[in-house]
């Protein structure tokens, strides 16, 4: 069985190696000097397959909207995998940008830094660096200073 399985490895081998092997240069031969070809020409196997133009193909460059369409995609990569979650990438990227960078904090009563937070701590600073609003700490002044609203009226940023 090993000897069968040699034999076809060899035989691939030097059916490869003729279709790859390199006509000789006769100034070679001679021992003339030769140029030295360029690494892409001889790595190009499909040449001849494909249809030759007369003059080069331009490199498309990218606008800017979809360059940042690209970036979004990529970000909103990262926020799901990161999460755990299925975005709709519609969702606001400061807002996964910094519940991403809380990730791993500890808990700890009555504080809110990254050394060491509470629930209302987190929340306090996360509304603080996202939307720009100051809320108070504790969780029952939150719910006491908020405006009730209907299920279907909220937005993002409502407690």
């Amino acid at each position: 069985m090993k000897n069968t399985i040699l034999c076809c490895l060899a035989a691939a081998s030097l059916a490869l190696s003729f279709c790859f092997d390199k006509a000789s240069d006769a100034s070679a031969s001679a021992g003339t000097a030769t140029h030295a070809v360029p690494a892409v020409a001889e790595a190009s196997l499909l040449s001849g397959l494909l249809p030759s133009s007369t003059e080069p193909a331009k490199p498309v460059v990218p606008t800017a909207a979809e360059v940042t369409a690209s970036r979004d995609s990529l970000a909103y990569g990262y926020y799901g995998q990161t999460l755990g979650l299925q975005l709709a990438q519609t969702e606001n990227k400061s807002l996964l940008q910094t519940v991403i960078d809380w990730i791993g904090t500890p808990y700890s009563y009555g504080a809110s830094s990254r050394r060491g937070t509470d629930c209302s701590g987190f929340v306090t600073q996360v509304y603080k660096a996202v939307y720009g609003i100051k809320l108070t700490h504790s969780s029952r002044a939150m719910f006491g200073s908020a405006q009730r609203i209907a299920k279907a009226d909220m937005k993002a940023g409502d407690l």
